[in-house]
């Protein structure tokens, strides 16, 4: 997990102070305090603040090619995640959305605690 200082935002993009790339893609998009929390090969997510609704949120931007199996690959999760939302071990999407530059997002509740791969690697397999 990187827990870098995360990314501030302003009001225009042309005062963000030159952050680029997806942290600037989703200050543009409205959120604030963009932080990297995880990343595969698939995707990174970010730790966010989301001011229109008052709330910590966790993004996930899609990060491998936009090709049609990617982005398919990508909608499909987030369709799957969606009919089961409000089940005790899946965390819920809020929103889905893509940034300016047409990079599809999830946008789903924030868990402070460590990804499942640090809960294995310091405590072993689970039952």
């Amino acid at each position: 997990m990187a827990e870098d200082a995360p990314y501030t935002t302003q009001a225009h993009p042309a005062q963000r102070g030159g952050i680029s790339g997806i942290p600037g893609e989703l200050i543009d998009a409205g959120f604030e305090n963009v932080a990297e929390v995880g990343r595969g090969g698939f995707g990174i997510v970010y730790r966010a603040f989301q001011p229109s609704l008052d709330r910590t949120v966790a993004v996930k931007v899609l990060t491998a090619d936009l090709d049609p199996d990617n982005l398919d690959r990508f909608l499909r999760e987030q369709r799957a995640m969606g009919r089961l939302s409000g089940h005790p071990h899946i965390v819920t999407i809020l929103e889905v959305g893509t940034t300016a530059t047409g990079r599809p997002f999830l946008v789903m509740q924030y868990h402070q605690n460590d990804s499942l791969e640090a809960l294995v690697r310091r405590n072993g397999p689970l039952d």
